[in-house]
């Protein structure tokens, strides 16, 4: 069974977007012709196969029907200009739909941790630096503070991804896509007490792509 963590779909509908949970199950080709904005969330790590490794100690349990599906849908999100979202897993998604790969495992004892697990949710554990010219610098400027709960990260990115941020021990922390609406983040601002500009980002760029469409009404963001 699938579970959805309930305060992405709070932040959407905050930001003034209507979140609809997908199943897996569903055709791709069904799913985006009734939805405006893809937000893909965090989860256990995308199996190493898919980028040309192997899993090693460290990995999570790994689930390839869940990558399929979140590869594909980023993909052909993409490809229809639909904007996409990618947090903490769903960065690692999006730039593996890209052809890029992923850092294996970081240590906790080698360098900055980042797998604050014991602190709460919504603390800022760490700082990230933005970088010029990117969307997420005109976002939230040249520096930002935020949650950490990944042992995972973008190691080379994928086609027409471009390093958006880095933490303070040059671990890759978002990462954007040249000539589409698409920004990933390895943090989780929908857990932080002020979650920033992102949610509101997306339902904007759903928005316009639900006005191309000529269609009225409420936004779709699943």
């Amino acid at each position: 069974m699938d579970t959805v963590i309930s305060a992405y779909c709070s932040r959407v509908a905050e930001a003034g977007g209507l979140p609809v949970h997908l199943q897996r199950e569903a055709p791709i080709d069904a799913i985006l012709e009734h939805l405006d904005g893809v937000l893909i969330a965090g989860g256990g790590d995308v199996d190493p196969r898919r980028y040309g490794s192997t899993p090693g100690p460290m990995a999570t349990v790994l689930d390839p029907d869940r990558d399929g599906h979140e590869i594909g849908l980023v993909r052909e999100a993409l490809a229809r200009g639909v904007p996409v979202l990618g947090i903490c897993r769903g960065v690692q998604v999006l730039n593996v739909a890209l052809g890029g790969t992923l850092v294996a495992h970081l240590p906790r004892d080698s360098g900055q941790s980042h797998s604050f697990d014991l602190y709460p949710a919504h603390h800022p554990a760490h700082r990230v630096r933005l970088m010029p010219g990117t969307r997420l610098h005109e976002m939230l400027g040249g520096e930002a503070w935020v949650n950490s709960f990944h042992h995972q990260a973008v190691d080379r990115p994928g086609d027409g991804a471009l390093v958006a941020a880095t933490a303070d021990d040059g671990v890759v922390e978002a990462i954007e896509i040249t000539g589409a609406d698409a920004i990933g983040v390895q943090w989780h601002p929908e857990m932080m007490l002020d979650p920033g500009p992102l949610f509101n980002w997306l339902v904007e760029r759903a928005r316009a792509v639900r006005g191309s469409r000529g269609l009225d009404g409420v936004t779709l963001v699943g």
